[in-house]
């Protein structure tokens, strides 16, 4: 039979009338090979080539041998009660360590296996079978190239993966291949880890990154092609233009070149980009349309005529990605003459007057060149001499205007050096000074002078008056209102 019981008796003799024995037994059993399939019954274990090895032009794929286990047995056998052994010679002396993972030696190679019965771990028996590696399918080599344009120059956006199924169906129909996606073409080749959302993809390296498409044969779970898609953000062109310009006009409306700081950017309109690697189109108005090119605009630089709206389609001459930038353009006239119009003019400080300007623009006005106003009109203005300015709101041009205003000098040095060696009030434009009377601190009249005059020089019939105090009434009138005024103060006589 297969299997039999054999017993067997131990003796040791120990002395002529005694004898030391035991009985035992063992079982023996007969374990037929016919668990295992000759090898002519084992099919081809074959791959088509890929990219676990090198390339998947080169023969060289990494097998999982273990695939084959069960077709080593006969019907009936389940491969979790035997184990196996691989060899790549057939006297079973070189082990291969890792079945799971083995690269093959030549596209065409004979396997040994070791098949042992777990029941009967004395009993192996061995069989062999071919594994295979048939040219890769997918009649595609070389790379995709996705490229994008960067809207805000980051470095980052979005991309459908999904867009190389149209470059690639001619040679794997998505009918018979599925498409997965990958950041890493070492997960590519494990098929882990896919990218989860390959139709909204964000890129995780700053302008440029490689993923990797796997395409996998529907029916064959070994046949499998990994392309490389590069990723690519490319810069739109910076320009170099604000979002208003002035446009300066002379009164007979020509243009000119303001020498001012202007509140808006001066014209030409400047990209600041080369004609070399860029192309450049100017519109009139606020849209690109064919009807408005401005066809003898080519560079990065124009110089407007007319006020309005300008765009600029700006394109990067190798990777195609463009700016459009709209600007407005506003007229500004320079100022052409100023007239002073006094409203009050008095010896309190309250001086007041309307600038009235020749010109055709908007324009500000004031007393120091530094402080600007929209109105026209002064009040509190000291009296004295004082500087009008006046621009145009955008500054392409100023001019100035010096006007007076009644004032007394507060002391003086009647010593003979030639410095402020008298005293006077003199008039001035618009306002009339009848007579100046000068007294000392008693009261007593000591000159009497007018604007005309040389003024007082400190002396009383020849004699020079002692240093002090004195006093004075002023009789004048003013073009604003015409009427006759007095004015009364003291100053200082100094030596």
């Amino acid at each position: 039979s297969a299997s039999d019981r054999i017993w067997a008796r131990l003796e040791t003799p120990t002395s002529a009338r005694c004898e030391n024995f035991d009985i035992t037994f063992f079982d023996v059993i007969v374990v037929s090979p016919n668990f295992i399939q000759p090898s002519t019954n084992i099919s081809a274990l074959e791959y088509c080539d890929n990219e676990t090895v090198g390339n998947d032009m080169d023969g060289f794929v990494i097998f999982d041998l273990t695939q084959k286990e069960q077709d080593f047995l006969t019907a009936g056998n389940n491969r979790s009660d035997y184990t196996f052994e691989y060899f790549t010679d057939s006297s079973l002396t070189t082990r291969i360590d890792n079945p799971e993972a083995f690269q093959n030696t030549s596209t065409s190679q004979t396997i040994y296996v070791a098949v042992t019965q777990q029941a009967a771990p004395n009993c192996t028996y061995d069989t062999n079978f071919q594994i295979e590696v048939s040219p890769n399918p997918i009649g595609f080599s070389g790379e995709i190239d996705k490229d994008t344009c960067d809207d805000n120059n980051d470095g980052i956006s979005t991309f459908n993966l999904t867009e190389v199924q149209s470059d690639l169906a001619s040679v794997a129909p998505l009918a018979n291949y599925s498409y997965t996606y990958y950041e890493s073409f070492q997960a590519a080749a494990a098929n882990a880890s896919p990218i989860t959302n390959p139709s909204s993809f964000t890129n995780t390296r700053i302008r440029s990154q490689q993923v990797y498409v796997r395409l996998q044969d529907r029916l064959d779970s070994n046949c499998f092609k990994i392309v490389t898609i590069n990723l690519n953000v490319n810069r739109v062109p910076v320009l170099d233009l604000s979002d208003q310009y002035v446009l300066c006009l002379n009164t007979d409306g020509t243009s000119f070149v303001s020498s001012e700081n202007t509140m808006l950017s001066p014209l030409p309109l400047n990209t600041s980009l080369d004609r070399f690697n860029f192309q450049f189109e100017w519109y009139r108005g606020q849209t690109v349309a064919s009807g408005s090119l401005i066809t003898d605009a080519t560079i990065g630089i124009y110089t407007p005529e007319e006020v309005g709206f300008y765009t600029v389609n700006t394109i990067d001459a190798v990777t195609g990605c463009n700016t459009i930038k709209t600007v407005e353009v506003i007229e500004s006239s320079r100022p052409d003459e100023i007239a002073i119009e006094i409203l009050a003019n008095g010896f309190d400080n309250d001086n007041s007057f309307r600038v009235m300007v020749t010109g055709n623009g908007s324009y500000e006005y004031s007393l120091d060149g530094v402080n600007w106003q929209s109105s026209n009109t002064f009040t509190g203005v000291k009296g004295g001499e004082s500087t009008v300015f006046t621009r145009d709101i955008y500054n392409c041009a100023a001019i100035s205007e010096i006007t007076k205003f009644l004032d007394f000098p507060k002391a003086f040095t009647p010593n003979g050096d030639g410095i402020n060696d008298s005293w006077n009030i003199e008039a001035v434009d618009g306002r009339t000074v009848f007579n100046t009377t000068i007294f000392d601190r008693n009261g007593r009249l000591l000159k009497q002078i007018d604007s005309k005059s040389n003024g007082w020089d400190g002396t009383v019939f020849g004699n020079a008056v002692p240093i002090g105090q004195y006093w004075f009434v002023i009789d004048y009138s003013d073009a604003a209102d015409g009427i006759r005024k007095q004015f009364k103060a003291s100053f200082t006589l100094k030596r």
